[in-house]
This record gives structure tokens, C-alpha cells and sequence, in this order.
């Protein structure tokens, strides 16, 4: 049993999709995963696509290639992880996070196999997140709106009550001149409907009051 025997069985285990290609650029293994990450077989990417056919765009392909030229990852032909978008057989495009790598084949030839991992489980799931911390950040704003009426109230009251007792003591005296008992009047009337206000604040509030 070769080292190849034991390869493409291993490559095809991988629930990532895997690509290999030669020197140059030609695709010579494309697993399960590839076909089912990106809708080609395997046999149509063998023989009719190229690494860089791959891309959305062609400058991800040059950069991936850069990259392993320069072992940005400190190892001898490996790509750091990053972030490109591959286009799908039906011309959509599909986020992933690719690993690659430069290898040597027993003939002395150098070819590159890279890792394409799908990042939309990801994403959605951020996404999800995203939507849970709104809705709890909405859900405290709610609640908080909710209590500012009683406490606005409670607060409001005592001064209020007051206010209205000392000006219907004023009037009652009856030691005001006529204009000024007048002012007084429309003051009352105003405080009392500031109380009313109040009164309907807090009851909508309790009404509203969100559940625990």
C-alpha cells in the first residue's frame, strides 16, 4: 500500500472542502467537501478548472500564492488562515476560510493544497447573535421605560400635593386681590392636570410593564 493509497482515502474523510493542484495552477484532487462547498464533481474540476477559476477574484488567488512564497506562518510553505470568497458553480459566491500550503511530490515537482472551510454556519450564527443581543438590549430598554413613569410619579407627587394644598389655602384666605386670585385659579388647573398626566403615565406603565 503506497502513501497515496492511504491519502485520498484521508481526503475524502475531511468534511472541509480540499483542493490540490500541480505547479501549475491545474487542479489534480478535489474531494467530497469541494464538490459539495462549491457544486462541481470532482472529475469536472479535474478537468476543467485551474486554481485561480476558483476565486471571486483573481487577486485572493495572487495573494494566497504570495503568501506561501514569503511562509508568512513561519513554517516552509504554509499561508497563514484568511478569508476569501470562492465562487460556487451557479456564480454565487461563498465565504471561507482557506488554509494552504506548499508540498513537493515524489517526482520533485511543487504543487499547493488548500483547506476551504465554510464560514456562512459562522456567520449565521453571529448573525443570531447579533439578533439575541438587540432583542435583550430592546428588552432592557423597555423595562427601564417602563418603570421612569412610576418612579416619575413617585416622584413628582409629594412636591405636587403640597403645592396644590399651600394654593388652596391661598385662595380659601381670601386676602388675594381678584387678578392675582385669578393667576392662582389657572395655576391649580394646570397642576391638576400635570397630576392627571401623571396618573395616566403610571397606569400605562403597569400595563405595559414588560413580563420576567
Amino acid at each position: 500500500m503506497t502513501d497515496s493509497d492511504l491519502l485520498m482515502p484521508l481526503l475524502e474523510c475531511i468534511a472541509d472542502a480540499v483542493v490540490a493542484a500541480d505547479a501549475h495552477g491545474r487542479i489534480v484532487h478535489f474531494n467530497s467537501g469541494a464538490s459539495r462547498l462549491l457544486g462541481w464533481s470532482s472529475t469536472e474540476a479535474v478537468e476543467r478548472l485551474r486554481v485561480p477559476d476558483l476565486y471571486v477574484d483573481s487577486a485572493d488567488a495572487r495573494v494566497v500564492m504570495v503568501r506561501l512564497r514569503q511562509r508568512t506562518s513561519g513554517l516552509p510553505g504554509a499561508a497563514e488562515p484568511m478569508n476569501v470568497d470562492l465562487r460556487h458553480r451557479d456564480g454565487s459566491s461563498v465565504p471561507v476560510r482557506l488554509t494552504a500550503a506548499r508540498v513537493r511530490g515524489r517526482d520533485g515537482n511543487i504543487g499547493t493544497v488548500g483547506v476551504f472551510c465554510d464560514r456562512r454556519p459562522l456567520a449565521a450564527m453571529e448573525a443570531r447573535l447579533r439578533l439575541a443581543t438587540e432583542l435583550v438590549a430592546d428588552r432592557e430598554r423597555r423595562v427601564e421605560a417602563t418603570n421612569i413613569g412610576p418612579r416619575l410619579a413617585s416622584e413628582l407627587a409629594q412636591p405636587m400635593t403640597a403645592a396644590l394644598a399651600h394654593l388652596d389655602l391661598v385662595v380659601e384666605s381670601g386676602q388675594l386681590p381678584e387678578a392675582a386670585e385669578d393667576r392662582v385659579m389657572q395655576a391649580l388647573d394646570q397642576l391638576e392636570r400635570v397630576r392627571g398626566v401623571l396618573h395616566e403615565l403610571n397606569r400605562l406603565s403597569t400595563h405595559w410593564k414588560a413580563p420576567r
